[in-house]
């Protein structure tokens, strides 16, 4: 079984952000795995910002529309949030994420 887990990435310059995390994106859903996001307050989730950061995860995507679905771990209905591909990406503390 090969792993899909690429571990943390470096912090990416902000112009080539949207594409490598897209990228990321696509390869990990489509192996069955998410990807693990750091947001901070740009991104509302559930109707609350996140001002000091908080972890999400990006499980799926739709390439047409350029968007990812967002699942909140702190949210107990369990909807997930379809967010454009450039806010989230606009959106990620340190330009870090987990893939």
């Amino acid at each position: 079984m090969r792993r899909c887990t690429r571990g943390l990435r470096p912090a990416v310059p902000h112009a080539q952000l949207p594409q490598k995390l897209k990228a990321d994106v696509v390869y990990n859903v489509n192996h069955g795995h998410a990807v693990v996001i750091n947001v901070i307050n740009v991104i509302r989730l559930n109707g609350r910002n996140y001002s000091g950061g908080h972890y999400a995860t990006i499980v799926g995507y739709r390439a047409g529309d350029n968007e990812f679905a967002v699942a909140d771990p702190a949210y107990a209905g369990g909807a997930l949030h379809w967010l454009s591909a450039s806010n989230v990406s606009s959106g990620i503390k340190l330009r870090r994420y987990v893939a």
